[in-house]
């Protein structure tokens, strides 16, 4: 990693050294895990907890303002790149970004069953 990176330095190329990842047959990109040995991509670990523990947020509160419906659709839109059946489930926070977004941004509101 060090020649590649003096080489990077070299030739002006802006590189995060901490970034850095040992050369692998399986690499993070983009936030998934991918596998070339298996040519599977998934979502790492780390973020499947992530993703979970903001689920369980998003269920604690029986209100949310368009920022958290906001938020958590990202998370899961993302997760639909490897899942792409996923994307049925999200119709429901997408009409409640909708609601959300013609009123009052700000104010707490239900979310759809």
């Amino acid at each position: 990693m060090a020649d590649i990176d003096a080489i990077s330095n070299d030739l002006g190329i802006p590189w995060e050294t901490k970034k850095d990842i040992p050369f692998s047959f399986v690499a993070p990109f983009i936030g998934f895990s991918w596998d070339l040995t298996n040519q599977t991509v998934s979502l790492p670990e780390s973020k499947k907890v992530k993703y979970l523990q903001a689920i369980l947020d998003w269920e604690s509160k029986p209100k949310h303002m368009l920022d958290d419906v906001q938020k958590l659709y990202r998370k899961l839109l993302h997760t639909c790149h490897i899942l792409p059946a996923g994307r049925a489930y999200l119709t429901n926070l997408e009409t409640f970004m909708g609601v959300c977004h013609h009123d009052s941004p700000f104010h707490p509101r239900s979310p759809p069953h």
